[in-house]
């Protein structure tokens, strides 16, 4: 199954009700939890997103790119957060969204991440201060 047949198959549980279950079916070790995912746009956070919204979780999909974070959030028990996680007031509009969402937060997945060529070791020392502070 590749990746967008997975994606359609996550929206159709979530649509047709599965994923709101009380039931904590096998496969749905993360039913009635939330989680914040930052750096989900793309990547490993979209497919962390998808994957936890598979096992039931609602899901807060934060990331730099707003128009990514609300495709990976379409259709599914998720809402999007555009948000730079290096600006001093991301933290509580991340959780606000997820308690106002979903009345609370049980997961963070702090993935949010980058670097300039994919090369560690031709960054110069100001390349790398930035990469940590994110």
């Amino acid at each position: 199954m590749d990746h967008r047949e997975q994606r359609a198959q996550v929206r159709l549980a979530t649509l047709s009700g599965h994923v709101a279950s009380t039931s904590a079916a096998p496969g749905r070790m993360l039913e009635g939890k939330t989680a914040i995912i930052t750096g989900a746009g793309k990547g490993i956070g979209e497919a962390a997103a998808l994957e936890m919204a598979a096992h039931g979780a609602a899901v807060v999909v934060c990331d730099l790119d707003g128009p990514a974070a609300s495709s990976v959030a379409a259709g599914g028990r998720a809402v999007a957060v555009q948000a730079d996680v290096t600006s001093e007031d991301a933290p509580a509009r991340i959780v606000e969204a997820a308690v106002k969402a979903f009345g609370g937060l049980d997961i963070l997945v702090n993935n949010a991440g980058f670097t300039w060529d994919g090369v560690i070791q031709k960054m110069t020392p100001t390349q790398w201060e930035m990469m940590l502070k994110v």
